[in-house]
């Protein structure tokens, strides 16, 4: 299996794993972002809310 296929999927486990282990929509939110950033070698990411 090629190496990003892996990576992939790595990414999707700890996403779900920071979705479980959060206590609040903000935490899983924060926890899958940062796995995701991780997981592609960005420096940053950022989370947008809209203002209703």
């Amino acid at each position: 299996m090629d190496k990003s296929v892996l990576g992939y999927y790595k990414a999707i486990g700890q996403v779900q794993s920071a979705i479980a282990n959060a206590a609040t929509l903000d935490d899983a939110l924060q926890g899958g972002l940062k796995a995701i950033v991780q997981n592609v070698g960005a420096h940053m990411a950022v989370i947008w809310y809209l203002d209703k």
